[in-house]
């Protein structure tokens, strides 16, 4: 897993993908996910980030869609993400 530290994205694309992020920060950015390994520590998402599944994590949220488990957020309601560590 590759560890991205001390660095700020703004209007860019972000992938969550086999990344851990320390002390970065994601305002108004395209955050990609596909189902890989990710973390991060101190590095806040700013609620007008766009999340977009792609590969398995899009499958999957299809299928939690289909079985009504996954609702998508309405406006202004966002994505809410929490802090995690890595570990060796």
């Amino acid at each position: 897993m590759r560890i991205i530290e001390n660095q700020t994205f703004t209007a860019t694309t972000v992938s969550m993908d086999d990344t851990f992020y320390r002390n970065c920060a994601i305002t108004n950015c395209q955050i990609i996910y596909g189902g890989g390994d990710f973390g991060w520590d101190n590095t806040p998402i700013s609620p007008d980030c766009k999340i977009v599944f792609i590969g398995a994590a899009q499958r999957m949220a299809m299928f939690m869609k289909a079985l009504n488990l996954f609702k998508e957020p309405t406006p202004p309601t966002h994505l809410l993400v929490g802090t995690s560590t890595l570990t060796h």
